[in-house]
Protein backbone atom coordinates (compact mmCIF):
# COMPACT_ATOMS: atom_id res chain seq x y z
CA UNK A 1 0.00 0.00 0.00
CA UNK A 2 2.81 2.40 0.88
CA UNK A 3 4.48 2.10 -2.52
CA UNK A 4 1.13 2.45 -4.30
CA UNK A 5 0.59 5.74 -2.47
CA UNK A 6 4.10 6.95 -3.34
CA UNK A 7 3.71 6.09 -7.03
CA UNK A 8 0.28 7.73 -7.09
CA UNK A 9 1.78 10.84 -5.54
CA UNK A 10 4.44 11.01 -8.26
CA UNK A 11 1.96 10.37 -11.07
CA UNK A 12 -0.58 12.92 -9.82
CA UNK A 13 2.13 15.55 -9.51
CA UNK A 14 3.35 14.82 -13.02
CA UNK A 15 -0.19 14.94 -14.42
CA UNK A 16 -0.81 18.27 -12.74
CA UNK A 17 2.30 19.81 -14.31
CA UNK A 18 1.62 18.24 -17.72
CA UNK A 19 -2.01 19.32 -18.06
CA UNK A 20 -1.23 22.68 -16.48
CA UNK A 21 1.30 23.34 -19.22
CA UNK A 22 -1.02 22.06 -21.95
CA UNK A 23 -3.76 24.42 -20.79
CA UNK A 24 -1.42 27.40 -20.92
CA UNK A 25 0.05 26.38 -24.29
CA UNK A 26 -3.45 26.03 -25.80
CA UNK A 27 -4.51 29.44 -24.52
CA UNK A 28 -1.35 31.07 -25.88
CA UNK A 29 -1.86 29.53 -29.31
CA UNK A 30 -5.48 30.69 -29.43
CA UNK A 31 -4.37 34.14 -28.32
CA UNK A 32 -1.74 34.37 -31.06
CA UNK A 33 -4.24 33.28 -33.71
CA UNK A 34 -6.76 35.85 -32.41
CA UNK A 35 -9.35 33.10 -32.20
CA UNK A 36 -11.82 32.20 -29.49
CA UNK A 37 -10.50 30.54 -26.39
CA UNK A 38 -9.62 26.92 -27.02
CA UNK A 39 -12.06 24.74 -25.03
CA UNK A 40 -9.38 22.11 -24.66
CA UNK A 41 -7.33 24.57 -22.64
CA UNK A 42 -10.11 24.91 -20.07
CA UNK A 43 -10.57 21.13 -19.95
CA UNK A 44 -6.84 20.68 -19.39
CA UNK A 45 -6.97 23.26 -16.60
CA UNK A 46 -9.80 21.37 -14.87
CA UNK A 47 -7.93 18.07 -15.20
CA UNK A 48 -4.77 19.64 -13.76
CA UNK A 49 -6.72 20.93 -10.73
CA UNK A 50 -8.20 17.45 -10.20
CA UNK A 51 -4.68 15.98 -10.35
CA UNK A 52 -3.53 18.52 -7.75
CA UNK A 53 -6.38 17.53 -5.40
CA UNK A 54 -5.42 13.87 -5.87
CA UNK A 55 -1.81 14.79 -5.11
CA UNK A 56 -2.75 16.28 -1.75
CA UNK A 57 -4.92 13.26 -0.96
CA UNK A 58 -1.80 11.16 -1.55
CA UNK A 59 0.01 13.40 0.95
CA UNK A 60 -2.54 12.41 3.60
CA UNK A 61 -2.32 8.73 2.66
CA UNK A 62 1.49 8.78 2.78
CA UNK A 63 1.28 10.09 6.32
CA UNK A 64 -0.66 6.93 7.22
CA UNK A 65 1.36 4.57 4.98
CA UNK A 66 5.01 5.77 4.81
CA UNK A 67 7.21 4.00 2.27
CA UNK A 68 10.59 4.75 3.85
CA UNK A 69 10.74 3.41 7.38
CA UNK A 70 14.23 4.78 8.04
CA UNK A 71 12.98 8.38 7.72
CA UNK A 72 11.31 9.65 10.93
CA UNK A 73 7.54 9.89 10.65
CA UNK A 74 7.57 13.34 12.30
CA UNK A 75 10.05 16.05 13.16
CA UNK A 76 11.52 15.85 16.64
CA UNK A 77 10.52 19.38 17.55
CA UNK A 78 7.07 20.30 18.81
CA UNK A 79 4.29 20.05 16.24
CA UNK A 80 3.42 23.70 16.85
CA UNK A 81 6.73 24.76 15.32
CA UNK A 82 5.75 23.09 12.05
CA UNK A 83 2.31 24.70 12.14
CA UNK A 84 3.90 28.10 12.74
CA UNK A 85 6.26 27.54 9.80
CA UNK A 86 3.28 26.52 7.64
CA UNK A 87 1.51 29.77 8.52
CA UNK A 88 4.63 31.86 7.84
CA UNK A 89 5.05 30.24 4.41
CA UNK A 90 1.39 29.79 3.55
CA UNK A 91 -0.08 33.22 4.29
CA UNK A 92 2.17 35.23 1.91
CA UNK A 93 1.83 32.51 -0.74
CA UNK A 94 -1.96 32.56 -0.45
CA UNK A 95 -2.06 36.35 -0.67
CA UNK A 96 0.11 36.33 -3.81
CA UNK A 97 -1.96 33.56 -5.40
CA UNK A 98 -5.32 35.17 -4.65
CA UNK A 99 -4.04 38.58 -5.72
CA UNK A 100 -2.86 37.06 -9.00
CA UNK A 101 -6.23 35.41 -9.63
CA UNK A 102 -8.13 38.62 -8.86
CA UNK A 103 -5.91 40.76 -11.09
CA UNK A 104 -5.99 38.21 -13.92
CA UNK A 105 -9.77 37.85 -13.72
CA UNK A 106 -11.17 35.44 -16.34
CA UNK A 107 -7.64 34.85 -17.64
CA UNK A 108 -7.06 32.65 -14.58
CA UNK A 109 -9.11 30.05 -16.46
CA UNK A 110 -7.95 30.83 -20.00
CA UNK A 111 -6.49 33.79 -21.88
CA UNK A 112 -9.25 35.57 -23.83
CA UNK A 113 -7.95 38.92 -25.04
CA UNK A 114 -5.10 40.08 -27.23
CA UNK A 115 -3.60 41.89 -24.25
CA UNK A 116 -2.37 39.70 -21.43
CA UNK A 117 -2.76 40.79 -17.81
CA UNK A 118 -0.41 43.69 -17.14
CA UNK A 119 -2.19 45.38 -14.25
CA UNK A 120 -2.14 44.90 -10.49
CA UNK A 121 0.47 42.48 -9.25
CA UNK A 122 1.38 41.62 -12.86
CA UNK A 123 2.99 45.04 -13.20
CA UNK A 124 5.75 43.92 -10.84
CA UNK A 125 6.19 40.15 -11.21
CA UNK A 126 5.40 37.43 -13.71
CA UNK A 127 3.63 34.19 -12.76
CA UNK A 128 2.31 35.24 -9.31
CA UNK A 129 -0.22 32.40 -9.32
CA UNK A 130 2.52 29.84 -9.95
CA UNK A 131 4.57 31.43 -7.16
CA UNK A 132 1.67 31.04 -4.76
CA UNK A 133 0.86 27.47 -5.78
CA UNK A 134 4.52 26.51 -5.54
CA UNK A 135 4.35 26.82 -1.75
CA UNK A 136 1.17 24.74 -1.31
CA UNK A 137 2.90 21.30 -1.12
CA UNK A 138 5.40 22.64 1.41
CA UNK A 139 2.59 24.09 3.54
CA UNK A 140 0.72 20.77 3.44
CA UNK A 141 3.90 18.86 4.38
CA UNK A 142 4.56 21.20 7.32
CA UNK A 143 1.00 20.83 8.57
CA UNK A 144 1.42 17.04 8.45
CA UNK A 145 4.82 17.47 10.20
CA UNK A 146 6.44 14.93 7.86
CA UNK A 147 10.19 15.22 7.07
CA UNK A 148 9.87 13.15 3.88
CA UNK A 149 6.95 15.18 2.56
CA UNK A 150 8.86 18.40 3.27
CA UNK A 151 11.82 17.13 1.22
CA UNK A 152 9.46 15.87 -1.50
CA UNK A 153 7.62 19.21 -1.66
CA UNK A 154 10.88 21.02 -2.39
CA UNK A 155 10.91 19.26 -5.78
CA UNK A 156 8.02 21.51 -6.79
CA UNK A 157 10.27 24.58 -6.77
CA UNK A 158 12.48 23.58 -9.77
CA UNK A 159 9.44 21.96 -11.42
CA UNK A 160 7.41 25.19 -11.32
CA UNK A 161 10.47 27.20 -12.33
CA UNK A 162 11.04 25.09 -15.45
CA UNK A 163 7.32 25.08 -16.26
CA UNK A 164 7.16 28.88 -16.15
CA UNK A 165 10.31 29.17 -18.26
CA UNK A 166 8.81 26.90 -20.92
CA UNK A 167 5.61 28.94 -20.80
CA UNK A 168 7.62 32.12 -21.38
CA UNK A 169 9.29 30.58 -24.42
CA UNK A 170 5.85 29.92 -25.89
CA UNK A 171 4.72 33.46 -25.11
CA UNK A 172 7.81 34.92 -26.77
CA UNK A 173 7.26 32.71 -29.81
CA UNK A 174 3.58 33.59 -30.28
CA UNK A 175 3.42 37.18 -29.00
CA UNK A 176 6.88 38.42 -29.99
CA UNK A 177 7.88 41.98 -29.09
CA UNK A 178 4.73 42.57 -27.06
CA UNK A 179 5.68 39.97 -24.47
CA UNK A 180 9.39 40.78 -24.62
CA UNK A 181 8.59 44.35 -23.62
CA UNK A 182 6.45 43.11 -20.73
CA UNK A 183 9.16 40.65 -19.71
CA UNK A 184 11.80 43.37 -19.65
CA UNK A 185 9.69 45.53 -17.33
CA UNK A 186 8.90 42.87 -14.74
CA UNK A 187 10.70 40.36 -12.55
CA UNK A 188 10.50 36.56 -12.55
CA UNK A 189 8.79 35.70 -9.22
CA UNK A 190 10.68 38.59 -7.56
CA UNK A 191 10.02 42.28 -8.39
CA UNK A 192 12.73 44.09 -10.26
CA UNK A 193 14.74 46.66 -8.38
CA UNK A 194 12.64 49.78 -7.93
CA UNK A 195 13.51 52.64 -10.22
CA UNK A 196 14.29 55.84 -8.37
CA UNK A 197 12.05 58.44 -9.97
CA UNK A 198 13.72 61.56 -8.60
CA UNK A 199 16.32 63.37 -10.67
CA UNK A 200 19.90 62.26 -10.17
CA UNK A 201 22.77 64.75 -10.16
CA UNK A 202 24.52 65.41 -13.46
CA UNK A 203 27.92 65.80 -11.80
CA UNK A 204 29.63 63.41 -9.38
CA UNK A 205 28.86 64.44 -5.81
CA UNK A 206 32.32 63.29 -4.73
CA UNK A 207 34.69 64.86 -7.28
CA UNK A 208 32.42 67.00 -9.48
CA UNK A 209 33.23 65.17 -12.74
CA UNK A 210 30.57 65.16 -15.46
CA UNK A 211 28.67 61.88 -15.28
CA UNK A 212 27.94 59.65 -18.28
CA UNK A 213 26.49 56.59 -16.54
CA UNK A 214 25.75 54.99 -13.20
CA UNK A 215 29.33 55.37 -11.98
CA UNK A 216 31.85 58.18 -12.07
CA UNK A 217 34.64 57.32 -14.52
CA UNK A 218 37.09 59.41 -12.47
CA UNK A 219 36.61 58.30 -8.84
CA UNK A 220 34.28 55.30 -9.31
CA UNK A 221 31.54 56.50 -6.97
CA UNK A 222 28.03 55.30 -7.77
CA UNK A 223 25.63 57.95 -9.01
CA UNK A 224 23.02 57.80 -6.26
CA UNK A 225 21.40 60.16 -3.82
CA UNK A 226 20.78 59.34 -0.16
CA UNK A 227 18.31 62.22 0.20
CA UNK A 228 15.37 59.98 -0.66
CA UNK A 229 12.60 58.34 1.40
CA UNK A 230 13.77 55.67 3.82
CA UNK A 231 11.69 53.05 1.99
CA UNK A 232 13.76 53.46 -1.20
CA UNK A 233 17.05 53.33 0.71
CA UNK A 234 15.99 50.17 2.56
CA UNK A 235 14.85 48.51 -0.68
CA UNK A 236 18.15 49.35 -2.39
CA UNK A 237 20.20 48.00 0.52
CA UNK A 238 18.25 44.75 0.72
CA UNK A 239 18.47 44.30 -3.04
CA UNK A 240 22.19 45.06 -3.39
CA UNK A 241 23.53 43.42 -0.25
CA UNK A 242 21.27 40.56 0.75
CA UNK A 243 19.70 39.15 -2.39
CA UNK A 244 20.37 35.64 -3.65
CA UNK A 245 19.37 35.68 -7.30
CA UNK A 246 20.11 33.45 -10.26
CA UNK A 247 23.82 34.26 -9.86
CA UNK A 248 23.88 31.97 -6.83
CA UNK A 249 22.97 28.96 -8.97
CA UNK A 250 25.37 30.07 -11.71
CA UNK A 251 28.05 30.14 -9.02
CA UNK A 252 27.11 26.86 -7.35
CA UNK A 253 27.18 24.76 -10.52
CA UNK A 254 30.83 25.36 -11.56
CA UNK A 255 31.90 25.35 -7.91
CA UNK A 256 30.73 21.74 -7.63
CA UNK A 257 31.35 20.14 -11.02
CA UNK A 258 34.24 22.23 -12.43
CA UNK A 259 37.08 22.43 -9.90
CA UNK A 260 39.09 25.63 -10.36
CA UNK A 261 36.91 26.94 -13.20
CA UNK A 262 35.03 29.44 -11.04
CA UNK A 263 38.26 30.94 -9.69
CA UNK A 264 39.85 31.11 -13.14
CA UNK A 265 36.76 32.76 -14.62
CA UNK A 266 36.49 35.24 -11.78
CA UNK A 267 40.18 36.20 -11.91
CA UNK A 268 39.93 36.57 -15.72
CA UNK A 269 37.36 39.33 -15.18
CA UNK A 270 34.14 37.46 -15.99
CA UNK A 271 32.47 38.30 -12.67
CA UNK A 272 28.99 39.70 -13.32
CA UNK A 273 27.39 36.25 -13.62
CA UNK A 274 28.81 35.06 -10.27
CA UNK A 275 28.31 35.94 -6.63
CA UNK A 276 31.48 37.42 -5.06
CA UNK A 277 33.68 34.71 -3.49
CA UNK A 278 33.36 35.92 0.10
CA UNK A 279 29.57 36.12 -0.13
CA UNK A 280 29.47 32.58 -1.55
CA UNK A 281 31.51 31.33 1.39
CA UNK A 282 29.40 33.24 3.93
CA UNK A 283 26.12 31.83 2.57
CA UNK A 284 27.35 28.22 2.58
CA UNK A 285 29.07 28.48 5.97
CA UNK A 286 25.99 30.11 7.50
CA UNK A 287 23.80 27.22 6.35
CA UNK A 288 26.34 24.67 7.60
CA UNK A 289 26.82 26.16 11.07
CA UNK A 290 23.08 26.75 11.42
CA UNK A 291 22.38 23.08 10.68
CA UNK A 292 25.14 21.95 13.06
CA UNK A 293 23.64 24.10 15.82
CA UNK A 294 20.19 22.63 15.12
CA UNK A 295 21.62 19.10 15.26
CA UNK A 296 23.27 19.86 18.61
CA UNK A 297 20.00 21.28 19.93
CA UNK A 298 18.08 18.20 18.78
CA UNK A 299 20.60 15.87 20.41
CA UNK A 300 20.21 17.77 23.67
CA UNK A 301 16.40 17.54 23.46
CA UNK A 302 16.63 13.80 22.87
CA UNK A 303 18.69 13.42 26.03
CA UNK A 304 16.07 15.37 27.97
CA UNK A 305 13.39 12.99 26.67
CA UNK A 306 15.16 9.89 27.95
CA UNK A 307 13.21 7.40 30.02
CA UNK A 308 12.92 8.61 33.64
CA UNK A 309 14.32 5.32 34.90
CA UNK A 310 17.43 5.73 32.75
CA UNK A 311 18.09 9.23 34.05
CA UNK A 312 17.45 8.10 37.65
CA UNK A 313 19.93 5.25 37.28
CA UNK A 314 22.50 7.58 35.73
CA UNK A 315 22.18 10.05 38.59
CA UNK A 316 22.39 7.21 41.12
CA UNK A 317 25.62 5.98 39.56
CA UNK A 318 27.09 9.49 39.52
CA UNK A 319 26.11 10.18 43.15
CA UNK A 320 27.25 6.79 44.48
CA UNK A 321 30.23 6.98 46.84
CA UNK A 322 33.49 6.31 45.05
CA UNK A 323 35.92 3.81 46.58
CA UNK A 324 39.11 5.28 47.86
CA UNK A 325 41.19 2.41 46.54
CA UNK A 326 42.08 2.99 42.93
CA UNK A 327 41.67 6.76 43.01
CA UNK A 328 44.51 8.82 41.62
CA UNK A 329 46.18 10.90 44.29
CA UNK A 330 49.20 13.11 43.97
CA UNK A 331 52.36 11.11 44.40
CA UNK A 332 54.38 11.74 47.50
CA UNK A 333 56.36 14.87 47.12
CA UNK A 334 54.50 15.90 43.92
CA UNK A 335 54.27 19.63 43.55
CA UNK A 336 50.55 20.48 43.25
CA UNK A 337 51.54 23.93 42.00
CA UNK A 338 53.52 22.58 39.04
CA UNK A 339 52.41 23.37 35.50
CA UNK A 340 51.68 19.72 34.66
CA UNK A 341 49.45 19.26 37.68
CA UNK A 342 47.56 22.54 37.14
CA UNK A 343 47.14 21.82 33.42
CA UNK A 344 45.77 18.34 34.16
CA UNK A 345 43.27 19.82 36.60
CA UNK A 346 42.18 22.42 34.01
CA UNK A 347 41.67 19.67 31.42
CA UNK A 348 39.57 17.68 33.89
CA UNK A 349 37.55 20.77 34.77
CA UNK A 350 36.99 21.57 31.08
CA UNK A 351 35.90 17.99 30.45
CA UNK A 352 33.42 18.17 33.33
CA UNK A 353 31.99 21.45 32.07
CA UNK A 354 31.60 19.98 28.59
CA UNK A 355 29.93 16.82 29.90
CA UNK A 356 27.62 18.87 32.11
CA UNK A 357 26.56 21.22 29.31
CA UNK A 358 27.35 19.58 25.94
CA UNK A 359 25.09 21.98 24.06
CA UNK A 360 27.10 25.00 25.23
CA UNK A 361 30.33 23.13 24.45
CA UNK A 362 29.29 22.42 20.84
CA UNK A 363 27.93 25.95 20.30
CA UNK A 364 31.17 27.45 21.61
CA UNK A 365 33.30 25.25 19.34
CA UNK A 366 31.14 26.09 16.31
CA UNK A 367 31.33 29.82 17.02
CA UNK A 368 35.11 29.84 17.46
CA UNK A 369 35.65 27.57 14.47
CA UNK A 370 33.58 29.88 12.27
CA UNK A 371 35.58 32.88 13.45
CA UNK A 372 38.91 31.11 13.06
CA UNK A 373 38.23 30.13 9.45
CA UNK A 374 38.60 33.78 8.45
CA UNK A 375 42.20 33.46 9.64
CA UNK A 376 42.85 30.04 8.11
CA UNK A 377 41.77 30.99 4.59
CA UNK A 378 44.39 33.78 4.29
CA UNK A 379 47.01 31.37 5.67
CA UNK A 380 46.01 28.81 3.05
CA UNK A 381 46.39 31.51 0.40
CA UNK A 382 49.81 32.41 1.80
CA UNK A 383 50.94 28.79 1.43
CA UNK A 384 49.77 28.86 -2.19
CA UNK A 385 51.69 32.09 -2.73
CA UNK A 386 54.87 30.42 -1.47
CA UNK A 387 54.32 27.27 -3.54
CA UNK A 388 53.64 29.29 -6.70
CA UNK A 389 56.09 32.09 -6.00
CA UNK A 390 57.21 32.15 -9.64
CA UNK A 391 53.73 32.10 -11.15
CA UNK A 392 53.47 35.88 -11.13
CA UNK A 393 50.05 35.75 -9.52
CA UNK A 394 49.04 38.27 -6.89
CA UNK A 395 48.17 37.23 -3.36
CA UNK A 396 44.53 38.24 -3.90
CA UNK A 397 44.20 35.63 -6.66
CA UNK A 398 45.44 32.93 -4.29
CA UNK A 399 42.99 34.21 -1.67
CA UNK A 400 40.07 33.88 -4.10
CA UNK A 401 41.20 30.31 -4.83
CA UNK A 402 41.33 29.64 -1.08
CA UNK A 403 37.82 31.02 -0.49
CA UNK A 404 36.32 28.95 -3.29
CA UNK A 405 38.05 25.78 -2.08
CA UNK A 406 36.86 26.22 1.51
CA UNK A 407 33.36 26.98 0.22
CA UNK A 408 33.38 23.61 -1.57
CA UNK A 409 34.64 21.83 1.57
CA UNK A 410 31.85 23.38 3.63
CA UNK A 411 29.32 22.51 0.93
CA UNK A 412 30.45 18.88 1.08
CA UNK A 413 30.15 18.81 4.87
CA UNK A 414 26.74 20.48 4.56
CA UNK A 415 25.49 17.73 2.22
CA UNK A 416 26.67 15.05 4.66
CA UNK A 417 25.15 16.88 7.63
CA UNK A 418 21.77 17.19 5.89
CA UNK A 419 21.51 13.43 5.34
CA UNK A 420 22.49 12.71 8.93
CA UNK A 421 20.20 15.40 10.31
CA UNK A 422 17.21 13.81 8.60
CA UNK A 423 18.53 10.37 9.57
CA UNK A 424 18.73 8.69 6.19
CA UNK A 425 21.23 5.88 6.96
CA UNK A 426 21.70 4.48 3.45
CA UNK A 427 22.14 7.90 1.87
CA UNK A 428 24.33 9.25 4.68
CA UNK A 429 26.75 6.34 4.27
CA UNK A 430 27.20 7.13 0.59
CA UNK A 431 27.38 10.86 1.23
CA UNK A 432 30.16 10.31 3.76
CA UNK A 433 32.32 9.12 0.88
CA UNK A 434 32.27 12.69 -0.44
CA UNK A 435 34.98 13.53 2.09
CA UNK A 436 37.35 11.40 0.02
CA UNK A 437 36.74 13.62 -3.02
CA UNK A 438 38.17 16.74 -1.34
CA UNK A 439 41.87 15.94 -2.09
CA UNK A 440 40.94 15.08 -5.70
CA UNK A 441 38.95 18.30 -5.97
CA UNK A 442 41.91 20.31 -4.66
CA UNK A 443 44.27 18.64 -7.14
CA UNK A 444 41.98 19.32 -10.11
CA UNK A 445 41.45 22.91 -8.95
CA UNK A 446 45.19 23.56 -8.68
CA UNK A 447 45.86 21.94 -12.04
CA UNK A 448 43.18 23.98 -13.83
CA UNK A 449 43.88 27.32 -12.16
CA UNK A 450 47.69 27.27 -12.05
CA UNK A 451 48.09 25.38 -15.35
CA UNK A 452 50.95 23.07 -14.39
CA UNK A 453 51.58 19.43 -15.22
CA UNK A 454 50.74 16.30 -13.26
CA UNK A 455 53.91 15.92 -11.20
CA UNK A 456 54.44 19.59 -10.24
CA UNK A 457 50.81 19.82 -9.16
CA UNK A 458 50.95 16.49 -7.32
CA UNK A 459 54.11 17.44 -5.40
CA UNK A 460 52.74 20.85 -4.45
CA UNK A 461 49.44 19.24 -3.42
CA UNK A 462 51.29 17.02 -0.95
CA UNK A 463 53.38 19.90 0.40
CA UNK A 464 50.24 21.99 0.78
CA UNK A 465 48.35 19.16 2.50
CA UNK A 466 51.14 18.50 5.01
CA UNK A 467 51.73 22.14 5.89
CA UNK A 468 48.06 23.13 6.02
CA UNK A 469 47.21 19.93 7.90
CA UNK A 470 49.72 20.89 10.60
CA UNK A 471 48.26 24.41 10.80
CA UNK A 472 44.71 23.07 10.93
CA UNK A 473 45.60 20.59 13.68
CA UNK A 474 47.13 23.39 15.72
CA UNK A 475 44.03 25.47 15.10
CA UNK A 476 41.77 22.71 16.48
CA UNK A 477 44.02 22.37 19.55
CA UNK A 478 43.82 26.11 20.16
CA UNK A 479 40.01 25.96 20.02
CA UNK A 480 39.94 23.10 22.53
CA UNK A 481 42.41 24.87 24.81
CA UNK A 482 40.32 28.02 24.65
CA UNK A 483 37.40 26.03 26.09
CA UNK A 484 39.62 24.68 28.87
CA UNK A 485 41.33 27.94 29.80
CA UNK A 486 38.58 30.52 29.21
Amino acid sequence: MAWVVLISMLLSGGLYLFFGYRSVAGSIQALAEESRTDMRAMIFRIVSVAALVLHFICFLLYKAFPAFKFIPAEFLWNRWFSLAAAIIVGLPAAVIWIRGMIDAGPESIAVKDRQTSVHGIYKNIRHPQALGKMALPLVAALILNSPFLVMFSLLWIPAFYLLCRIEEKDLELHLGAEYLHYKGATGFFVPRKAVIHHALPENCLNCGTKLHGKYCHDCGQKNTDINVPFKELLHEFLWDELRIDSRFFHTLSPLIIKPGFLTADYVAGRRVRYIPPLRTYVIISFLLFLLLAMASKRSHLEELHEEPETRTEARAVESAPKPIIGQDIPAAGEDTLSFDFRFTRMVEEGYRRGAKNPELFVETLIERFAQGMFLLMPLFALLLKLLYIRSGRYYMQHLIFSIHFHAFVFLTILAITVTRFFRIPVLSQWMSLLIMTIPLYLYLSMKRFYRQGFWPTFIKLNLLSISYGAIFTGFILVILLSWIVL
